[in-house]
């Protein structure tokens, strides 16, 4: 599948409710193995479950997508990673291997950001 300004909505859907599955539902089994609290890691997979209601409702809805449209998925993308970024700096009982999941996440995310921004160019 080549990626384009429609089906950008459609990957970044998937990709953020996994992300909330995974941090909602998974890894609340894990909070004391990552030295992340259950309350912070549902607050944090409802970020992506919104994200994923915005980019399917682009999807299915939205016939022609509007540089705005990509922008505020960028933006809320970007924003999650800050989140994420403060809760490696900011918890003090994070262990090793929270940081390491939330800096892998970081990365895959920027990863996406940066095909979104691609995308996002050839729109305007």
């Amino acid at each position: 599948m080549r990626l384009n300004d429609r089906n950008i909505f459609l990957v970044d859907g998937l990709g953020a409710l996994l992300s909330a599955t995974f941090t909602g539902l998974m890894l609340t089994r894990y909070s004391l193995f990552l030295g992340i609290n259950v309350a912070t890691l549902q607050a944090l997979s409802l970020l992506p479950l919104a994200f994923s209601i915005y980019s399917f409702g682009c999807y299915f809805l939205i016939k022609r997508t509007k540089p705005w449209m990509l922008l505020a998925i960028i933006a809320v993308n970007s924003l999650y990673c800050l989140i994420s970024l403060a809760i490696i700096l900011f918890r003090e009982k994070i262990t090793w291997r929270g940081q390491t999941l939330l800096s892998a996440e970081i990365v895959v995310i920027l990863f996406v950001i940066f095909l979104e921004l691609k995308i996002y160019r050839s729109l305007k």
